[in-house]
């Protein structure tokens, strides 16, 4: 299934006040771990209303592969053989996403719906963005304090 903004479809839940992490693997079509070597990448969460071209809203997080200020951090990582669905394996790049508890700490629980939305994008050593995965974002609400 195909994300609403390009690659494959992921959807997110993130706790408020807890640690995010996620991680992925990523092969290429031939099932093959890609060389990232001089890649970098971006996910920037934004509400869904912020993402019509008239509107220019800040994101909610954002992740980088060398994050500064406030950003939760993108790993670029090594290689696992992973069994896919139909039981057969390949082997995939590990890509890794990583947001504090202090960073979440600071997001607003969704109240209903698919109020945000995010992107996932590859930017190759000439520049060139691929979106990896894209999907929706739920903001879960802190529970045990």
């Amino acid at each position: 299934m195909s994300g609403p903004f390009g690659g494959a479809r992921l959807d997110l839940e993130i706790a408020r006040g807890k640690r995010f992490y996620q991680a992925l693997s990523y092969t290429d079509s031939d099932g093959a771990a890609p060389d990232l070597t001089g890649y970098t990448a971006r996910l920037d969460i934004r509400a869904n209303t912020d993402i019509a071209p008239a509107s220019a809203g800040t994101p909610i997080l954002q992740f980088r592969t060398t994050p500064t200020g406030s950003q939760g951090t993108i790993t670029l990582g090594s290689t696992e053989t992973v069994t896919l669905t139909d039981g057969s394996t390949a082997t995939g790049r590990i890509i890794t996403l990583d947001a504090s508890a202090t960073l979440t700490g600071a997001l607003t629980p969704t109240t209903g719906g698919a109020e945000h939305v995010y992107d996932l994008e590859l930017v190759s050593p000439g520049g060139e963005p691929d979106a990896l995965v894209s999907g929706y974002v739920t903001i879960l609400p802190e529970v045990t304090r």
